[in-house]
């Protein structure tokens, strides 16, 4: 039998300060990796959870689906940027700003990541109720899924234990592997019954 896994990753900027830590851009780095050199992993989903307490979260979150549904391998850059000049969408810096100002803001930083080719899909994006709904919708079922702090993990719709620390590759190897029974070569019942 062939063996699918698919990994749930949800990104909750849930610190006072509304901001992504370092670790969760880490952890995303760290499941690419798993995924190009584990064929057995089908997928990574990658859920935002715009956090109440980041003014903006909610639009960025918003350019993050935008941007997946124009260009999937843009998604990741993007995310990384919003990590790196977070501070320029939070606080001070926005406090005076009116919504629509924001979003042309995001909308002018996403083009010059994903390349200014995309500008007008991204501003249109922006007018387009679907892309509404997938952030909403997003949100939603990181909180329905008890999404309380920053990283979640889910493996085939599972949490994993000790939610909320970093898992570097070895790790999720340790994870990975006995579903699949690539530790020792070989698919062995005991670890298909834990896991199942």
């Amino acid at each position: 039998r062939n063996y699918q896994e698919r990994l749930s990753f949800i990104i909750a900027n849930s610190k006072a300060t509304g901001m992504i830590g370092w670790d969760v851009i880490y952890e995303a780095r760290t499941l690419l990796r798993l995924v190009s050199a584990c064929p057995c992993v089908s997928g990574v989903h990658v859920y935002i959870h715009a956090s109440y307490y980041h003014d903006n979260a909610f639009v960025a979150s918003r350019a993050l689906h935008i941007v997946n549904g124009l260009n999937r391998t843009a998604t990741f850059p993007l995310l990384e940027s919003f990590f790196k000049y977070q501070s320029e969408f939070y606080g001070a810096p926005t406090r005076n700003l009116s919504r629509a100002s924001i979003v042309d803001e995001i909308v002018k930083f996403s083009s010059a990541v994903v390349g200014n080719s995309y500008h007008t899909s991204i501003k249109k994006g922006f007018n387009d109720t679907s892309t509404d709904l997938l952030t909403r919708v997003s949100f939603k079922y990181a909180t329905s899924r008890g999404v309380s702090g920053t990283p979640f993990f889910y493996v085939n719709g599972f949490v994993l234990p000790d939610t909320g620390s970093a898992l570097n590759y070895s790790n999720w190897r340790d994870i990975i592997d006995p579903l699949i029974g690539t530790k020792k070569g070989r698919k062995t019942e005991e670890s298909l019954h834990y896991f199942l």
